[in-house]
């Protein structure tokens, strides 16, 4: 059986889009010409070792993380692993106004709120969803 070769465009696809950037973001932010970022994403070309290198450290991830699991993300030195949410909760995660929110979130799934205090919660987010 012959092992396929990762898509290491895509993953620097889904990275970049999971992170909000575009494209001439991270062709300013590695250097790279927009158009060389289009043709590694689109599997034109493969980005040589150096290229790849750089464009790790701009995401925060090792050079292995395009050949490997790459359902790990790297944030701050934690090794966070969110690959297999959908692509609009990664966006969302990625952001940095989402701090507070995620904190909270956090604080929820550590047993941070009573029973109570979830079902009040529970009862503002449907009237906000309902626009009351």
């Amino acid at each position: 059986m012959v092992n396929k070769a990762p898509n290491v465009g895509g993953i620097i696809l889904d990275l970049r889009l999971t992170r909000g950037m575009d494209q001439n973001e991270l062709a300013e932010k590695t250097g790279y010409s927009q158009s060389y970022i289009s043709r590694i994403e689109n599997g034109g070309v493969n980005p040589s070792l150096k290229a790849l290198r750089k464009i790790a450290k701009v995401f925060g991830v090792e050079e292995n993380f395009f050949f490997g699991n790459n359902k790990v993300y790297s944030l701050d030195n934690d090794q966070i692993s969110f690959g297999h949410l959908n692509k609009k909760i990664r966006g969302f995660i990625a952001k940095e106004n989402s701090i507070p929110y995620i904190e909270f979130a956090k604080d929820l799934s550590n047993g941070g709120m009573t029973t109570e205090e979830l079902d009040a919660l529970r009862i503002v987010i449907k009237s906000r969803k309902r626009g009351k």
